[in-house]
C-alpha cells in the first residue's frame, strides 16, 4: 500500500513494484493542492488498485491497513517539498 499513490512520488514507485510483479494498492484523496492525478498511474492503471481515501480517515486506514504486510507513506510530500 502507498498512501499519496496518485502523486509524482508515489506513481513512480508504484510504477516500480508493479514493474516487479507486486500487488500495489493505493490510497490518495485526489485534494488537488497534493498532486494527486490519475493521470499519473495510466501506463500501469490496469496493474493496481486505487482506494480513493484521506489518511486521516482511522476507519478507512485501518481497513485498507488489514491485509497489508509492507505500508509505505508518500502522501503531502508536495507541500513539505515546496516549503521547507
Amino acid at each position: 500500500m502507498i498512501t499519496g499513490g496518485l502523486g509524482l512520488i508515489g506513481s513512480a514507485l508504484a510504477a516500480r513494484l508493479a514493474g516487479l510483479g507486486a500487488d500495489v494498492l493505493l490510497v490518495d484523496n485526489l485534494f488537488p493542492e497534493y498532486g494527486g492525478n490519475l493521470f499519473n498511474i495510466a501506463p500501469i492503471r490496469d496493474r493496481v488498485s486505487v482506494e480513493i481515501a484521506d489518511v486521516r480517515d482511522v476507519r478507512a486506514m485501518r481497513e485498507l491497513l488489514g491485509g497489508c504486510r509492507y505500508p509505505l507513506q508518500s502522501g503531502g510530500a508536495r507541500p513539505a517539498i515546496s516549503t521547507p
